[in-house]
């Protein structure tokens, strides 16, 4: 009896350790599992921070470009309304092309002594009143302006101030016909201005207009034995 009971203890005890190491497994298990999950949780959560974050940046910029485009358009209202401005400038004649800059349009001669073809001058084009004009030797042909049409104007003039040069002015009057310079004539040590050779009738003369003229020494103003 005594061992039947023994036995029956002991193996009652063995049960009740068995049950009890069970149920520390277990909750151990679960123990991981509760870990796990709230690690995955925490991830969770810290993706939806950075999706709103996200959101957060994307608003500021949208919000940043509603006020730049607003700050833009405030601004320009400014300009147009609230700056005063001088209306001497507002009513000015002067024009674009009047203000800028003239280009500086030099003689080569390449083709012929015709002035008004545009191939000979460098770049192709004939001068126009703007435009500064420069004739110094290196060409092929000398140059002859012919004013049978009307008055020509330029902005200034250079001609022969390091090279010998010559511009011949052909059909000139003392009326309309003439070469108008708004600038400076400037005619070097080796220039020289003169107009196509009369025969029985004075036919050319030359009629110069300008703002101001230099002649350096050395530069002429030919017209002798012309008729």
């Amino acid at each position: 009896m005594t061992k039947r009971i023994y036995y029956r203890v002991n193996k009652g005890r063995e049960k009740t350790e068995l049950n009890y190491s069970s149920n520390k497994n277990n909750s151990v298990l679960l123990s991981k599992k509760m870990i796990f999950i709230k690690k995955i949780l925490k991830n969770i959560k810290a993706i939806f921070r950075l999706v709103f974050y996200c959101l957060n940046i994307l608003k500021t910029k949208r919000l940043f470009k509603a006020l730049s485009f607003n700050f833009l358009i405030l601004t320009t209202l400014l300009l147009t309304f609230l700056i005063p401005f001088k209306t001497d400038d507002l009513f000015s004649p002067k024009t674009s092309l009047q203000e800028a800059k003239a280009a500086s349009i030099i003689w080569d001669g390449s083709e012929s002594s015709d002035w008004t073809l545009g191939d000979n001058w460098i770049g192709g084009v004939v001068p126009i009143s703007t435009d500064d004009v420069f004739i110094d030797g290196n060409y092929l042909n000398a140059p002859t302006l012919d004013l049978t049409s009307g008055t020509t104007t330029i902005n200034s003039l250079s001609l022969g101030v390091t090279i010998a040069s010559t511009l011949t002015l052909s059909n000139g009057n003392s009326t309309t016909n003439k070469l108008v310079v708004t600038g400076d004539v400037n005619i070097g040590a080796t220039g020289t201005l003169t107009h196509t050779a009369n025969t029985t009738a004075q036919t050319h003369v030359i009629n110069l207009e300008t703002a101001n003229l230099t002649i350096a020494e050395g530069g002429t103003i030919d017209v002798d034995e012309k008729g």
